[in-house]
C-alpha cells in the first residue's frame, strides 16, 4: 500500500524492499521498547512515586521544599514524554533503548584518548538521574537496601551458590527440629516461613549471615556424606567472619542498648554453637550455648521470644546435652509446660476443650479392634486412656507384676505415656482440622505443648542418667576401697553388684524407645546414627549386667518383666531401623529378637495382645509401630 495514502496501516516489515535495513531495526526497537514499558508498568510506577512524593511534600514544611520546586517541574516534564507512544516520541535509538527489555545494541562508543577527561553527558530535560533519585523517583521498584539484586539484599552480599547453601541449612534444620509437625501439617507454606524465621533474619546483621553460611557448608557435607576439598577452609573463614561481626555487634549493642541487636546476638551465637556441635568442638559449643542463655535472660526470658524461637533454643540445649552425655545447661523445669490437662485449661477455650474431647473419643472409622480412647471428663486427671486390649478381653488392667523400676524412671515413663497419647490425637485429628478454625487453633496448641514437653522429658531423662552414672561411680570407688582394706581371700571381699547398673540399662531403653517412636519415624532421611548409637549403648549395658541375666531363669529373677520390656525395645530397633542396613557393628544374630519371644513364653503370656497391654500399662509401648515388628517374634503355637 502506498505510504501517501490517507488510510494506511503500518506493519513492521510490511514492505522490506522499500524500507532500509537501518529503518527496519529502528522500528523493531521502538515496538519492543513500547511492549517492555507497557508490560513492566514503568510509567505507572513513576507516576505513583511522583504522586506519593507530592503528597509527602504538601504535608511537610513548605519552606524546606522551595529549593526543590524547579526540579519538580523538570521531573514532571520528563514524565510527560511517557504519554506518547514510541512512534510519536522524537527520540534516538539510544534514548529508547533505556526502557527496552530486549534492546538492540547500537554502535560501540568511541573511547576517549588517554589523558582526556570524558565529557559529562547532559540529560535531555536538563536533569540527571541523581536528581530523580534524590526526589524519590527511581526507574525501577527496588527491594531492601536500594539494591535490585536479591543476593545483595542480605546483611552481606552473597552469591547464588551461598544463598542455596543458606536455604539448604535452614530447610534441613527445620525438617529435623520440627519433623513431626511438618510431616503432619504438610503443604503449609506459612508454617515453613515461620519456622525459618526462628533461625534469624538475613537482612540486617552480617554475623547471622556468616553463621548461616558456615552451617550451610556443614549441612551440605552432611547430606553428601563427606566434606569436599575446600569445605573446611570455607567453614573456618565464615566462622571467623561471624565471630568478628559478632564482636562488632556486641560493641554496637553496648552503645545503643537496642533490643533488636540483642536478638541478632542471640541468633548468631546460637548458630555458631550449632556449627561447633557438628564439628565436634563441644567445649566451644557450651560457651556459645551459655552465652545464648545469658542473652535471652537480658532480653527478659522466654516470654520475650516467639514460641518457635523458644522451641529452637531448648532443642539445641537438649541436643548439646545429648552430645556430651551431660546435664543440660538450663534446667528442663524452666520451659516445661506441665501435663496436658493443666496446660490446656490455661491456654484454650471451652470450644477447644470440647474439640479435644471429641478428637480423643473413638470414631467408627478410625478405631481399631485393638484400641479405644477414653477421657476423664470429671477432673481431667489424665487426657489419655489408650488401652489396646485383646479381642474379647474386657479386663481394665492386669494384675501387678514385680518390677525394679525406680520411682524417677517410673515418673518419666508416665509422662511419656501421656505424650504418646497426645501424639495419637494429633495424628488422628490433623486431617480433619483444616476446615475448622477452632480445631486448627487447638491443634497448634497441641504441637506447641508437645514440642516443649518432649524436650523437657528428654532433659529429665538425661539428668536421671547422670544421677545413675554418678551413683555407679561412687559405688565402684567405695567397693574398690573396701576391697583394698580386706583380705582378698575373705568371702566378704566379693564384689556386690550395684543396683544402678540395671537402672542404667532401663534408662537406655527409655531413651532409645523415645527416639524410635517420637523422632526417627518423621525424618526424611534413612540415616539413624543416633538410634544406632543408643542401640549399641543398650546392648553393651545388657551384656555387662552383673549378675548376668539368663533368659532360662526368667521366672525366678526379679528383673524378668523389666527385661521383657528391654528386649522389646531392642527387638523393635533391630527390625525397624537396623535390619537390612548392613551394619557391621550390629550383632548378625540379632541379640534381642530371639530373647524377646523366649522370655515372653517363659513368663506365662499366652497371647500377644496380653504382652502388648502389659508393656503399655507398666512401661512404654507404641502399638502403632511396635505391633508390626513384635507380633511375629513370639511363637505361641509351641505351647499347644
Amino acid at each position: 500500500m502506498p505510504a501517501t495514502s490517507g488510510k494506511s496501516f503500518l506493519f513492521i516489515d510490511s514492505n522490506p524492499n522499500d524500507v532500509d535495513q537501518r529503518e527496519q531495526e529502528l522500528r523493531q526497537s521502538k515496538a519492543r521498547s513500547h511492549a517492555a514499558s507497557a508490560s513492566h508498568r514503568l510509567r505507572s510506577n513513576l507516576l505513583r512515586a511522583e504522586r506519593a512524593r507530592q503528597k509527602t511534600s504538601t504535608s511537610s514544611t513548605p519552606a524546606s521544599l522551595q529549593s526543590l520546586a524547579p526540579n519538580t517541574t523538570v521531573t514532571s516534564e520528563s514524565l510527560k514524554g511517557l504519554d506518547r507512544t514510541p512512534l510519536e516520541t522524537p527520540a534516538s535509538v539510544q534514548e529508547i533503548a533505556v526502557f527496552s527489555r530486549w534492546r538492540l545494541r547500537g554502535a560501540p562508543k568511541r573511547r576517549e584518548p588517554t589523558g582526556k577527561k570524558a565529557p559529562v553527558r547532559e540529560h535531555p530535560t536538563g536533569n540527571d538521574t541523581r536528581e530523580i533519585g534524590h526526589l524519590g523517583l527511581l526507574p525501577l521498584p527496588l527491594p531492601y537496601k536500594g539494591n535490585c539484586d536479591p543476593f545483595s539484599s542480605a546483611g552481606i552480599p552473597v552469591t547464588a551458590h551461598q544463598y542455596s547453601l543458606i536455604k539448604l541449612s535452614r530447610s534441613e534444620s527445620v525438617a529435623t527440629i520440627w519433623a513431626s509437625e511438618l510431616s503432619m501439617r504438610s503443604r503449609n507454606g506459612e508454617l515453613m516461613d515461620d519456622l525459618c524465621q526462628s533461625l534469624g533474619t538475613l537482612c540486617n546483621d552480617p554475623a547471622v549471615v556468616h553463621a548461616n553460611l558456615a552451617l550451610g557448608y556443614i549441612t551440605k557435607a552432611a547430606c553428601q556424606g563427606k566434606f569436599e576439598a575446600n569445605d573446611f577452609l570455607a567453614i573456618k573463614r565464615q566462622k571467623s567472619q561471624a565471630l568478628r561481626s559478632l564482636r562488632e555487634l556486641v560493641d554496637k549493642q553496648c552503645e545503643s542498648g537496642s533490643q533488636d541487636k540483642l536478638l541478632a546476638i542471640k541468633d548468631a551465637t546460637q548458630l555458631i554453637g550449632a556449627c561447633e556441635i557438628f564439628l565436634g568442638d563441644s567445649n566451644t559449643a557450651v560457651i556459645h550455648a551459655t552465652a545464648t542463655a545469658r542473652v535471652i535472660g537480658l532480653m527478659g526470658g522466654f516470654q520475650s521470644l516467639s514460641a518457635h524461637e523458644v522451641e529452637l533454643f531448648v532443642h539445641s540445649v537438649i541436643g548439646l546435652a545429648t552430645k556430651l552425655n551431660a546435664r543440660p545447661i538450663v534446667s528442663p523445669e524452666t520451659w516445661d509446660p506441665g501435663p496436658w490437662h493443666s496446660y490446656k485449661s490455661k491456654g484454650t477455650t471451652r470450644k477447644q476443650q470440647q474439640w479435644t474431647q471429641n478428637a480423643a473419643s473413638p470414631s467408627s472409622t478410625g478405631s481399631s479392634p485393638q484400641s479405644s480412647w477414653s477421657v476423664d471428663n470429671a477432673g481431667y486427671a489424665t487426657l489419655y486412656g489408650y488401652t489396646p486390649a485383646s479381642p474379647g478381653d474386657s479386663s481394665a488392667r492386669q494384675s501387678a507384676r514385680p518390677t525394679t523400676v525406680c520411682p524417677q524412671l517410673s515418673n518419666i515413663l508416665e509422662e511419656m505415656r501421656e505424650l504418646l497419647a497426645v501424639e495419637e490425637i494429633k495424628i488422628r485429628s490433623t486431617p480433619f482440622a483444616s476446615d475448622d478454625a477452632v480445631a486448627r487453633e487447638s491443634l497448634v496448641h497441641m504441637f506447641r505443648w508437645s514440642h516443649l514437653r518432649t524436650t523437657a522429658i528428654r532433659g529429665r531423662g538425661i539428668n536421671h542418667w547422670c544421677d545413675l552414672l554418678l551413683e555407679a561411680n561412687l559405688a565402684a570407688s567405695q567397693t574398690q576401697t573396701h576391697t583394698h582394706t580386706q583380705d582378698p581371700a575373705s568371702p566378704e571381699s566379693a564384689v556386690v553388684p550395684s543396683p544402678s547398673s540395671f537402672d542404667i540399662c532401663l534408662c537406655w531403653a527409655m531413651r532409645l524407645l523415645d527416639r524410635c517412636i517420637l523422632h526417627e519415624p518423621y525424618l526424611k532421611t534413612n540415616i539413624f546414627r543416633q538410634t544406632q548409637a543408643y542401640y549399641q549403648m543398650l546392648l553393651s549395658s545388657v551384656e555387662t549386667l552383673r549378675p548376668e541375666y539368663d533368659v532360662r531363669r526368667g521366672p525366678y529373677d526379679s528383673r524378668s518383666y523389666d527385661m521383657l520390656w528391654v528386649y522389646s525395645v531392642g527387638a523393635h530397633t533391630e527390625i525397624a531401623f537396623l535390619q537390612g542396613k548392613g551394619q557391621p557393628s550390629v550383632n548378625p544374630q540379632q541379640y534381642f529378637k530371639g530373647r524377646f519371644g523366649r522370655l515372653a513364653i517363659s513368663l506365662g503370656f499366652t497371647d500377644f495382645w496380653q504382652i502388648a497391654r502389659f508393656l503399655e500399662e507398666n512401661y512404654l509401648y507404641c502399638p502403632r509401630y511396635q505391633d508390626l515388628t513384635l507380633r511375629n517374634l513370639v511363637d505361641f503355637d509351641s505351647l499347644a
